[in-house]
């Protein structure tokens, strides 16, 4: 379901826009927009109904009663603790990204993606770069298209696919990337450029340029992905993210139903992993309370719980032909995709 947020601003321009960029995230976000806090607080008191959040000055929220949501004010800086605030004088997007994360530590935007009927997501993330992150979320995208109809998506800058599946499609990456920008019915470009490889997987044309995908914001993200789950209907949606925190895969996150982070079983994975795991701002990360720890390339058998899925080294992913012949002839890489999927 989505926050149902009451917000109150009197100055009309910057609240206009702000209540345009909520609003335009329906499924996390459910608007009451107010200039006058004296008819914002008599809304609370007399309407009967209630709302999860409530954002807006500092000495708006001051006069109300806790009982009617959650106070966020928007202010000079964001902050945690109680008083909770959101620094409103940065870009939108990033106000509303650490409005997210705010309401996600609290508990109340945890609950969105799983309460979704459509297939599900799942995103790959690392911070380590070479820790064979799009090899694992290609070979979970085969294991899940054994169960039902998948689509593999790669939203790094510069994907490298070529390795995995012969390209395909009759529609170009520029015009799909295009069309999303644009807000284009997906119909029209986005879902005819969704074809199914040799594997039986979906998957999109891979950009000729790496100014094509790059260029893609938090909202472009938003808009394929519920796009392909709306228009495609895929049992499984899975997404291979950059090994970078940024707007898109944030947004990515934000969107998953669960995020494997992979990291190479080796000195820098478990240095990289350790780190992230401990940042203190991690239990705020669109990542947090959805993460499966996944350690690749393991060359012993953990009991330490470093991860909750572990795949074999595998000598035999640069030799062969074709990645499935590596799926098929190794359980437990098999059993480790299938795992990631059994949720």
């Amino acid at each position: 379901m989505a926050i149902k947020l009451l917000f109150c601003w009197q100055d009309r321009y910057f609240g206009e826009q702000l209540n345009l960029l909520l609003s335009e995230d329906p499924r996390s976000f459910r608007v009451l927009y107010f200039t006058d806090p004296a008819r914002a607080a008599d809304w609370l008191r007399t309407s009967g109904e209630t709302v999860d959040c409530i954002l807006g000055a500092p000495g708006f929220l001051r006069g109300l009663d806790p009982s009617y949501g959650l106070p966020v004010a928007l202010g000079e800086d964001t902050s945690t603790e109680e008083p909770l605030s959101v620094n409103m004088y940065q870009r939108r997007q990033d106000l509303v990204d650490e409005l997210k994360n705010l309401l996600r530590a609290k508990g109340l935007l945890a609950a969105a993606a799983a309460s979704r009927s459509q297939g599900r997501v799942i995103a790959f993330f690392s911070t380590q770069g070479g820790a064979g992150k799009t090899t694992l979320a290609y070979l979970t995208a085969l294991k899940a298209a054994e169960q039902g109809k998948t689509v593999y998506l790669n939203l790094e800058a510069a994907p490298c696919t070529d390795s995995l599946y012969a390209p395909c499609g009759t529609v170009s990456a520029e015009e799909y990337l295009c069309a999303v920008q644009d807000r284009e019915d997906p119909a029209h470009t986005l879902l005819p450029a969704l074809s199914r490889n040799e594997h039986d997987v979906l998957v999109l044309p891979t950009p000729a340029s790496v100014r094509d995908q790059s260029a893609l914001t938090g909202p472009d993200v938003q808009f394929l992905v519920e796009s392909i789950l709306r228009g495609a209907s895929p049992d499984w949606l899975i997404l291979d993210l950059s090994s970078v925190l940024n707007e898109v895969s944030g947004r990515a996150m934000e969107l998953a139903d669960r995020v494997v982070l992979v990291y190479g079983d080796d000195r820098l994975g478990e240095h990289k992993r350790r780190r992230f795991l401990a940042d203190p701002a991690f239990s705020s990360l669109p990542c947090a309370g959805k993460e499966l720890v996944a350690g690749n390339r393991c060359r012993e058998k953990y009991a330490d719980g470093r991860y909750q899925v572990a795949f074999p080294y595998s000598a035999s992913l640069a030799s062969v032909p074709d990645v499935r012949a590596v799926l098929r002839g190794n359980p437990d890489l098999e059993k480790g995709c299938a795992a990631i999927l059994s949720f």
